[in-house]
């Protein structure tokens, strides 16, 4: 069972729009196609866990924010029974050798082994618990889980704590088998885990500088980004991807676009009517930001 379904993080939507609305350089662009990597892999995990049933409890993107110490997430946390199941999802592709601390590529590229920082990440988990009273009662199980099909890696000891990709799928199985039904202690622990999840913010030295001034203005599709939208009198088609929605969702969707890329400009009607590229009027605009 999820939770709730994942979402897109903050740092990703602000990228997208920039690629929208401004010409991103190389680099920029790079980060934002590891970006959307990223969260397309974390979508193809959730796929696998789709089929697990009632038994097991799915949090995505879990974010988490102790009383006391820094913020720490992710990409998957489960319960299931007396366990937590931590997973760090990883999107690596190609050959590589196993090292305690790095793990090489058969062209000599090197990457961090995840499961150093995995076990960093473990540890906050365990202690979160300990602060919340449920120490004793939950065993803490963490996986670094390498999604991508085409991912080799050689010379890795047997452990608990790596997961490949032909191993996915018997895994969740036997999760889901080896579950007893949840009950109404598991959900009261769910409630004061969710009442723990901090508010992400956008890791700012990885996004480009940017002002109002120099970002292109108008009404651009949710899904592609496009601003080929045709508007009829109750709602809008994008010619580029073909969705449809109501007009209240997209200036919706542009009034959050605002808060993203300038958390601290005061939004009033008069802006967002430029933003939007005086598609609609000042007064239709200000009656909705009034009803937010």
């Amino acid at each position: 069972m999820f939770l709730y379904r994942r979402e897109k993080s903050l740092t990703l939507h602000i990228m997208e729009s920039l690629a929208s609305r401004t010409a991103l350089n190389g680099k920029s662009a790079d980060y934002l196609i590891h970006l959307r990597k990223g969260h397309e892999w974390e979508e193809k995990l959730d796929q696998q866990m789709e089929g697990c049933g009632d038994s097991i409890l799915v949090f995505p993107g879990a974010l988490l924010q102790p009383q006391m110490g820094n913020a720490f997430q992710w990409d998957t946390i489960v319960l299931a029974g007396t366990s937590f199941y931590l997973y760090e999802v990883k999107s690596f592709s190609g050959t590589y050798r196993y090292g305690k601390e790095m793990w090489v590529s058969e062209t000599g590229f090197e990457i961090s082994n995840p499961q150093i920082q995995m076990q960093d990440n473990k540890n906050r988990f365990k202690n979160l618990l300990r602060e919340l009273g449920y120490a004793k009662d939950f065993q803490v199980k963490a996986y670094a889980v390498m999604v991508h099909p085409e991912f080799t890696l050689l010379g890795a000891p047997e452990q608990e704590t790596l997961l490949l990709p032909t191993q996915l799928k018997r895994h969740f199985t036997s999760l889901a088998k080896g579950a007893p039904p949840l009950t109404r202690y598991h959900h009261l622990i769910v409630q004061k885990l969710l009442a723990q999840q901090g508010v992400e913010r956008a890791f700012w030295d990885h996004i480009p500088p940017y002002c109002y001034e120099d970002l292109h203005k108008g009404l651009r599709c949710p899904d592609c980004g496009s601003f080929s939208l045709h508007h009829s009198r109750q709602v809008y088609d994008c010619t580029n991807c073909g969705i449809r929605g109501t007009h209240r969702a997209l200036i919706l969707f542009h009034w959050n676009e605002l808060k993203q890329l300038f958390p601290n400009m005061p939004l009033r009607s008069k802006v967002l009517y430029e933003w939007c590229g005086g598609v609609y009027s000042q007064n239709r605009l200000r009656r909705m930001i009034q009803q937010l």
